[in-house]
């Protein structure tokens, strides 16, 4: 299906905002609470992104839109990522790929309902892969935030390294980064 327009309302404490497009195009609305985060892939191809949200029922959504919404003709699409029982009320939500233009390794990062920092990563080879029985995501390290405010990722396009600020409820405390390298994993230290 073809759009050329998309629609968000986002519902942001009691504020309400609309991104319109011209008039006569087809219209897809979508509702998030919280924060929004995305990720966007090679723009010389098709301008592919991700964009990551809470949705009402709590559940986190993601949304696949290709080609600039305003510049051609695109499609878009949204599935649910993350069940409801696995994400606090209002979660920060943090996106970064890893692999430089492709959109070929995501990671999304969250907060549980008891504050722990969760993930969900995405690879062309595996899928999705997340949860509190993912014993290789962020989510199983236990690493727990003290604040709902914070949360940041970037990541390295050479060596896939990942780093994800927060506010640490236990030793570092203050402001961390956990870091995730090949060679390591992940770890957690103060900044």
């Amino acid at each position: 299906m073809q759009f050329t327009k998309l629609v968000a309302l986002l519902t942001l404490c009691t504020s309400t905002t609309v991104l319109a497009a011209p008039s006569n195009t087809e219209t897809i609305l979508f509702q998030a609470v919280g924060n929004v985060a995305a990720v966007q892939g090679n723009t010389g191809v098709n301008g592919d992104t991700r964009i990551y949200f809470q949705s009402l029922d709590n559940t986190i959504s993601q949304g696949i839109v290709q080609y600039p919404p305003l510049s051609q003709p695109h499609t878009s699409s949204f599935i649910t990522l993350v069940p409801a029982n696995e994400v606090l009320a209002g979660t920060p939500i943090a996106a970064v790929t890893v692999n430089g233009t492709a959109l070929q390794e995501i990671h999304v990062f969250f907060l549980s309902p008891a504050n722990v920092l969760s993930e969900y990563y995405w690879t062309n080879a595996r899928g999705f892969r997340g949860g509190p029985s993912c014993s290789e995501c962020l989510t199983a390290q236990g690493f727990v935030a003290s604040s709902t405010k914070l949360l940041y990722a970037m990541g390295d396009p050479v060596t896939a390294a990942i780093r994800l600020g927060f506010v640490s409820a236990g030793a570092p405390n203050g402001l961390s980064e956990a870091e995730f390298t090949a060679a390591t994993g992940w770890t957690v230290g103060q900044l």
